[in-house]
């Protein structure tokens, strides 16, 4: 372990347990270690069609600038 990485957890040690969780939780996806089963029940099903339409490459069909458009027109109203 580096010496920062070591100093980091030092830091969050004094944080409450929940931000612990969530800092481990994203440690943890990033390290490409986190089990499927960390998703929640209600969201699995979603989350694994999502995955599978990505590896199939079927994304949607609008421009990446049509998408942001409209997502900025919506949020703008």
């Amino acid at each position: 372990m580096t010496e920062l990485l070591a100093k980091a957890f030092l830091l969050l040690g004094q944080m409450p347990a929940a931000a612990q969780d969530d800092i481990a939780r994203a440690l943890l996806g990033m390290a490409d270690v986190a089990d499927v089963q960390d998703i929640e029940p209600k969201h699995r099903e979603a989350v694994l069609e999502g995955l599978a339409q990505a590896e199939r490459g079927a994304f949607a069909d609008a421009s990446v600038e049509a998408t942001v458009a409209a997502a900025f027109a919506r949020a703008v109203r």
